[in-house]
């Protein structure tokens, strides 16, 4: 069984291979691949293609589920993380399993023994009937138009409109308004990735998920990034970088 391995954390991933061996002798981990950016190059320059893909969401460049956006992946996943809210949208993409961290031997064991028993059928869509209306739900839920946020000692109400952007500060996630007024939110960006419009909202890479309206500049930067510049200006940089990788998603957000 050739298996590859997609997690940046060294001691997670060794961990792992060792477990699977231990299960199954025959498994070989034939790539062990740290980053978006890797699984990419990967999957355009080779030619042995997986059985088996264990796929952490957390990635050193992003949110793994941007992969699928670049490489046509048909072999079963087997999703590892330490979060709980990616389940409905990892069975969009070959998900057979969804094993939360610190995988236990006995989750593993059976997370394989399931691989064992549909691999002669994966390609076929009769096992995805099971989760059509958790599918139909995610896609029919309605986006958020307002936060709640702390201000002193008084609660007040966002509207989308008034939000210029979102961005990570020492493990905080902020909220700038057009105005510049600044806010301590409880979501992650992944999770106001799924919550916000995406006709209006970006995620421009890891630290920023901005509004349209607060783009003021764009400009192509070198090997393929482009840079862009947001008003209000950030307080710890005025040009923000978006990846080779996602720059034509971002154009093609842009066109829309």
């Amino acid at each position: 069984m050739k298996i590859i391995i997609i997690e940046d954390e060294a001691k997670a991933r060794k961990r792992l291979i060792r477990m699977i061996k231990e299960i199954n002798h025959d498994s070989e981990v034939i790539a062990e691949l740290e980053s978006i950016e890797m699984v990419v190059n990967f999957w355009k320059n080779n030619l042995i293609q997986p059985e088996l893909i264990f796929l952490d969401i957390h990635l050193a460049d992003g949110n793994s589920f941007e992969i699928f956006k670049h490489c046509t992946i048909k072999c079963p996943i087997i999703f590892t993380t330490a979060y709980d809210e990616y389940a409905l949208e990892a069975f969009k993409v070959n998900s057979i399993d969804y094993l939360l961290k610190p995988i236990t031997e006995e989750t593993l064991q059976k997370a394989l023994q399931k691989y064992q028993t549909i691999k002669n059928s994966f390609l076929h869509t009769a096992i995805m009937p099971n989760y059509q209306n958790l599918l139909e739900w995610q896609d029919d839920k309605k986006y958020k138009n307002r936060f709640m946020v702390k201000s002193g000692q008084k609660i007040k109400t966002i509207t989308t409109e008034k939000i210029a952007y979102f961005y990570t500060e020492d493990q905080a996630v902020m909220l700038c308004t057009h105005a510049g007024e600044l806010f301590v939110i409880d979501y992650t960006l992944e999770d106001l990735e799924k919550k916000l419009p995406p006709d209006i909202f970006f995620r421009l890479n890891r630290q920023y998920i901005a509004h349209i309206n607060a783009l003021v500049e764009i400009h192509p930067y070198f090997k393929g990034k482009m840079k862009v510049t947001l008003q209000p200006t950030p307080k710890n940089t005025e040009s923000i970088i978006i990846s080779h990788l996602r720059a034509p998603d971002f154009k093609n957000w842009l066109g829309k």
